[in-house]
Order: structure tokens, then C-alpha cells, then sequence
């Protein structure tokens, strides 16, 4: 994702769940680290929609978040609740 909008990051990464191509994680490396929270949230959705396997270190961060539904989706992820 080129734009470095968080806001434009977090729709470019909904949209990309939508489309039936497969995404890669190359495409969207830049938007893994994100502090903004909707990025956040969109990427996971991403990776769930898509069965993207993001770095565990990401995953990890994640699911620390203070955002409960980010935090909750990262540890689902993981293979937790």
C-alpha cells in the first residue's frame, strides 16, 4: 500500500479482503507495525479473510493491544479464544 494515510491504509486493506485474488504479504508489509488502531483492526480482518499468516511478532503486539476488538481478533488468530 503506497499511501501512507492510515485512514487510506485502513480502506485499501478492507477492500483487499473483499477482492477474490489472493493477497501476499509483501503487498501490504508497510501497514504491519501500524499505531493506528482501524489499520490495525483491518489487518487482521485482512489476514482472517484471506488466511494471510502474519509475523508472530505481530501478532503478538496485537494482542496486547488496549483496543479489545484488535486484541481479540489477534489472539483468535493466534489460535487462542
Amino acid at each position: 500500500i503506497l499511501d501512507k494515510e492510515p485512514v487510506i491504509q485502513a480502506l485499501v486493506l478492507t477492500a483487499f479482503s473483499k477482492l477474490p485474488e489472493p493477497v501476499e504479504l509483501g503487498e501490504i508489509s508497510n501497514t504491519v507495525g501500524s499505531k493506528s488502531i482501524p489499520v490495525q483492526f483491518a489487518l487482521l480482518q485482512l489476514a482472517q479473510a484471506k488466511g494471510l499468516a502474519l509475523p508472530a511478532s505481530e501478532l503478538t503486539r496485537l494482542a496486547e493491544s488496549p483496543d479489545k476488538n484488535v486484541s481479540e481478533l489477534a489472539k483468535k488468530l493466534q489460535g487462542g479464544n
